[in-house]
């Protein structure tokens, strides 16, 4: 059988010997065949991200050396301005991007005076002619907030066109590109694509092309779902045939869509239907949440080779802080039988019950309830302080779903000195848990954890305990009842015994179907202050061994410590092996910063704002500071707004705009720089400010290009620092 080639860019047919298009001068791609080796006589799929016609229709980092030259007849079409009948209505502002033979302009629609998005034909083809047609009518009948709207549609100079709305923001594969987003943040643009995904169904449409180059994300955020070129009506043309020009009458199937988010059935050319949709959603979420490609590969045959061969890894095998909810919820819909895919409607209320979740206790406290001040410069929020703990939800919600999982019993939460875990813990996960599901105690670790653990659950089982002895006090019993009945916490008798926590848990005598929830915060100083192998740390990882493999107790245990001494804890892990789970903390992204600043705005009682655009800016610049000094934005970004803050009262204002914020204090490096001048000038340093910082200097070290450590310093050393 002979073989074909076709340009991936511009669709020129290409001999057997051609080494480049003539046409654009892209390099020229190796032979398309299909799964078992033949080459059918249709236009072959063109790349993972080229069917759309939409900006990331443009070739990808892994395809530049296959892109077309400048100078080439192809290069200087796509430059070409809007076609000259339609020049009366429509003034070119610029190429959006290209594919399918068209090309999609920026362009101002002068007689509503609006931008729009233009998209062209470039050159007339009957079947592209009939596919643009297709197009226009289904997003005509997609009256949809989730959908990019159809204006108008013609011919013009026998080139077919479509006016539709011109989304500002990103693709999503842009979105993509500039690093993971947050849990919180994938699901919202999952949820979207789902709606307008279900809006479709319900008019008995299929996208069959659904990818990340074909979702835009709008200056809201929305995501609305674009490029319904490939789209058919489910049942009435659901067996893909899309043969090429000139090719009627062939009955062979045609690969139709984009490989790695096409569903099997489309691999194999079987019909499609509304579950395809879903599966692509599918490997969209799973994106999201990894931050990886699902199949990735070097060529089209490649990438269909790794998805027809591979089995599909749960999100959490990839990045573990995805929680088992929505790794579940991500390959339901991976699922290889379409039938036993989730319908949109389903999947959707799934995500949105996820997100609902992920707002339990956030919301806004009313104004009596908020601090005396809207930002806590160097020091942790605590549960009183709820309202203002913001830009963690995400990762709020991600722990809320680890402890509710049933799995999960011990939670190791870690992170850099200053990132806020603390803050987490107590203004965060708190504050959100289900007071019906859960009794929480929360303590500071201390040299001797174990010992702090005992105390508390003492003092707490003690209560239950003492009304009952003054009804009838005990006899003998368990040597618990006996402890509880004769001593108290500080004789020197009673020593923590790791055995015996079980039964003190069980005499706290919870509601039934509630748990308990131990969370022993700083716990680094159970290594800083005992060498390694001393009885007080094997002590306490027997404790939480004997209360996290108890099959009597409902009790879950939060661990949190500073990361460089997560292997420390590393025999703990292996001891309890699918027990534990880890939960990195990782320094907050530029939207939750932007949040954490702007938030105490909302607030009332505060009484201030920031000129639009500058909390954006301002949380740009502290991210640029605090990546170059090592630090963590979130206590810089406090400091920095506290500063702001003060500085706009003193000057009787009630906003903070850019002169203040650049002019008063040089920006935030400025105003960081004043707050430590400030605090080491003042009267509890009184004149010891020089010795001050060169404790701080030997009491923490920097790694080259990233973050700064603790540094264990000896007493003499500090002793010897001039006064």
């Amino acid at each position: 059988m002979t073989t074909t080639r076709t340009c991936r860019w511009c669709f020129a047919e290409l001999d057997e010997t051609t080494s480049a298009c003539p046409s654009c001068g892209a390099s020229a791609p190796g032979r398309v065949q299909q799964l078992d080796g033949t080459v059918p006589g249709a236009r072959p799929l063109a790349g993972p991200e080229r069917s759309g016609t939409g900006p990331e229709s443009r070739p990808t980092a892994a395809d530049a050396s296959a892109t077309p030259v400048q100078g080439s007849p192809f290069f200087q079409r796509h430059r070409a301005p809007v076609p000259l009948s339609l020049a009366s209505r429509f003034q070119g502002l610029g190429i959006l991007g290209w594919g399918g033979g068209g090309t999609v302009h920026r362009v101002m629609d002068l007689r509503l005076g609006r931008e729009v998005a233009l998209k062209v034909l470039e050159t007339f083809d009957p079947g592209c002619a009939e596919a643009f047609e297709a197009e226009a009518r289904i997003l005509a009948g997609l009256e949809n907030d989730y959908v990019v709207r159809l204006y108008d549609a013609g011919v013009a100079d026998g080139h077919p066109f479509l006016v539709m709305e011109l989304i500002r923001g990103p693709t999503l594969s842009q979105r993509l590109a500039q690093g993971r987003p947050t849990q919180l943040e994938a699901i919202r643009i999952a949820a979207d694509i789902l709606r307008a995904v279900q809006a479709a169904h319900s008019r008995g449409i299929v996208h069959r092309d659904l990818k990340p180059s074909n979702v835009f994300l709008d200056d809201t955020g929305r995501a609305k779902v674009a490029d319904f070129g490939l789209a058919l009506m489910a049942g009435k043309d659901a067996v893909q045939t899309d043969a090429p020009p000139g090719a009627e009458g062939t009955t062979e199937p045609v690969l139709a869509g984009t490989p790695g988010y096409m569903a099997p059935e489309q691999i194999r050319g079987q019909p499609v239907g509304p579950a395809t949709d879903i599966y692509a959603t599918g490997v969209i979420l799973h994106e999201m949440l990894t931050g990886r490609r699902l199949f990735a590969g070097d060529s089209v045959m490649g990438i269909l080779k790794v998805q027809r061969q591979s089995v599909v890894p749960a999100p959490s095998r990839v990045n573990a802080s995805v929680p088992r909810a929505l790794d579940e919820l991500v390959m339901r819909a991976l699922t290889a039988s379409a039938a036993a895919r989730p319908t949109a409607a389903e999947l959707l209320a799934s995500l949105v019950d996820w997100l609902e979740k992920a707002s339990r206790g956030r919301r806004p406290a009313p104004s009596t309830s908020y601090p005396a001040r809207p930002y806590r410069p160097l020091e942790p929020f605590e549960a009183s302080d709820a309202a203002l703990f913001l830009g963690r939800d995400a990762e709020v919600h991600e722990l809320v779903s680890h402890l509710e999982s049933p799995s999960t019993r011990v939670l190791a939460l870690f992170g850099p000195c200053g990132i806020g875990k603390s803050s987490l813990l107590r203004a965060g996960l708190f504050p959100a848990l289900d007071p019906e599901r859960f009794h929480g105690l929360v303590l500071n670790s201390g040299p001797d954890p174990l010992q702090a653990l005992w105390d508390l659950l003492w003092a707490q089982a003690r209560k239950p305990a003492e009304a009952a002895e003054a009804a009838d006090p005990p006899a003998g019993g368990s040597p618990t009842d006996r402890l509880l009945g004769t001593t108290e916490p500080s004789d020197p008798g009673v020593r923590p015994q790791p055995r015996i926590l079980p039964e003190l848990v069980l005499r706290l005598r919870l509601p039934p179907g509630r748990t308990l929830l131990l969370a022993i915060d700083q716990l680094e100083e159970l290594i800083t202050h005992n060498p390694r192998g001393s009885p007080a740390i094997g002590g306490f990882f027997e404790a939480i061994q004997c209360l996290a493999e108890s099959h009597r107790l409902s009790v879950k245990v939060v661990l949190s410590f500073r990361r460089e001494y997560r292997g420390e804890f590393f025999p703990l892990e292996e001891r309890l092996g699918s027990l534990y789970r880890s939960f990195p903390v990782h320094e907050i992204g530029e939207a939750g910063l932007i949040e954490a600043i702007e938030g105490p705005t909302r607030a009332q009682v505060y009484g201030f704002r920031f000129d639009e655009g500058l909390p954006g800016r301002l949380a740009a610049d502290i991210l640029r500071v605090t990546r170059a000094s090592g630090d963590t934005a979130l206590p810089v970004a406090q400091i920095v707004c506290s500063q702001l803050v003060a500085r706009m009262k003193s000057t009787g204002a009630s906003s903070i705009g850019p002169t203040l914020y650049e002019g008063s204090w040089g920006g935030a490096e400025g105003a960081l720089r004043r707050y430590v001048e400030e605090r080491l000038s003042s009267a509890g340093y009184t004149q010891h400010g020089a010795m001050a910082r060169q404790m701080l200097k030997a009491l923490t070290v920097r790694e080259p290009g990233g973050e700064r450590f603790s540094h264990r310093c000896d007493e003499e050393e500090l002793l010897s620092f001039p006064d």
